[in-house]
């Protein structure tokens, strides 16, 4: 027996030095994945989640005993706590890469980009970067407990993770499927790496369609029209706007959020639709004229209102929405806005509560 079989350890010491820590994986995997999420905030790259686990005693007893590895200790298992952070588009991927060799110590020699070790082989695409936390990091009462501890940070697009999550399932018999399923694996690993392509182009005319909107508005052009985009500018840019959308979260004891601003510009522009409005100019003229009745209204909402008066988020915009309802009761009448507020999302129970009465009387003769 060799010299380095003499002093590799046991399954059995293995499995009990892993129990020994365990409690401070979880730890280590709670507290980086935090970490990680404040990091990219301040960079303002956004995630679609962020995964952290430390491995189970199955899995570290098949990957201790497998043949093909060469482990003599547990500490050369450099995944016993993972954290896999999952974007929307794969050319985000090296965004976040940057961030995380930037904020912890990557260890070069065990770390890999798979996206790139075999360009004929599709499927699985991540950067798998094994760390520690920095010397200067472990200073900190928070993090002195995990100086000794290493831990794997995949990053992979949302649609990589799903491949990845269905061919799990698949993965102990991928040497012996036959040729027909492993053609499909390879047809399917084709196709995702075209809607990988296609969504970023998608996201690049978007984004130019946005650029040239944006040109628009702040060339002053009056007769803009009010679509999703246009829409979803003045809510981010619009000083007025802005100032209203302040005295309304005061006025209802809540916060100013932008995360669902293209969801909620599709539910103003619904109710855009039923009024006379056809340009962004005549939006904003109209909230500008009519500033008081809307603050009036939301007055009047809250007072109806049976949710939760604490800690309660409105959407950037917030003020277009109740200044859409007001012009809809200008321009049909009460039973006009009733007929609307019975067919709307969210609002059914202000008919319940006179609230379109309420909402012409108040705008009626202005």
């Amino acid at each position: 027996m060799d010299e380095k079989q003499d002093t590799s350890e046991s399954l059995k010491e293995v499995l009990k030095k892993f129990e020994i820590i365990r409690g401070t994986l979880d730890d280590c995997c709670v507290r980086t994945r935090e970490l990680i999420e404040q990091c990219l905030a301040e960079e303002n790259i956004r995630f679609q989640s962020i995964q952290a686990r430390v491995k189970s005693v199955q899995k570290l007893e098949a990957k201790y005993t497998n043949p093909n590895k060469n482990y003599a200790r547990l500490e050369d298992i450099t995944d016993l706590a993972g954290i896999r952070i999952i974007t929307y588009y794969s050319d985000e991927v090296d965004a976040v890469a940057s961030v995380i060799e930037r904020e912890f110590d990557v260890d070069k020699h065990n770390s890999h980009d798979r996206r790139s070790e075999d360009p004929s082989k599709f499927g699985y695409h991540a950067i798998n970067l094994v760390c520690k936390h920095s010397k200067k990091r472990l200073k900190n009462v928070e993090y002195k407990r995990f100086q000794n501890i290493a831990f794997e940070i995949q990053i992979t697009s949302i649609l990589r993770h799903t491949w990845a999550e269905i061919e799990h399932d698949w993965y102990d018999m991928r040497d012996s499927t036959t040729f027909e399923i492993k053609r499909r694996f390879s047809r399917l690993d084709a196709l995702l790496e075209l809607a990988e392509a296609e969504f970023l182009d998608l996201r690049k005319k978007r984004d130019d369609l946005l650029k040239s909107v944006s040109v628009r508005m702040e060339a002053n052009i009056s007769e803009t029209p009010i679509d999703l985009v246009s829409l979803s500018f003045i809510c981010k840019h619009d000083a007025l706007i802005a100032e209203i959308d302040k005295e309304i979260v005061k006025l209802r004891n809540g916060e100013l959020v932008s995360d669902g601003l293209d969801r909620y510009a599709r539910y103003v522009l619904e109710i855009i639709k039923h009024t006379k409005i056809s340009s962004i100019a005549e939006l904003l003229t109209s909230l500008k004229e009519y500033r008081f009745q809307v603050l009036e209204f939301v007055k009047k909402i809250e007072e109806i209102s049976d949710r939760p008066k604490d800690g309660r988020a409105f959407q950037t915009g917030i003020c277009l929405g109740y200044l859409g309802f007001l012009l809809i009761a200008k321009e049909s009448g009460a039973e006009g806005l009733k007929a609307f507020c019975e067919k709307a999302s969210g609002v059914k129970d202000w008919v319940r509560h006179g609230v379109h009465d309420f909402a012409y009387d108040l705008i009626k003769d202005t």
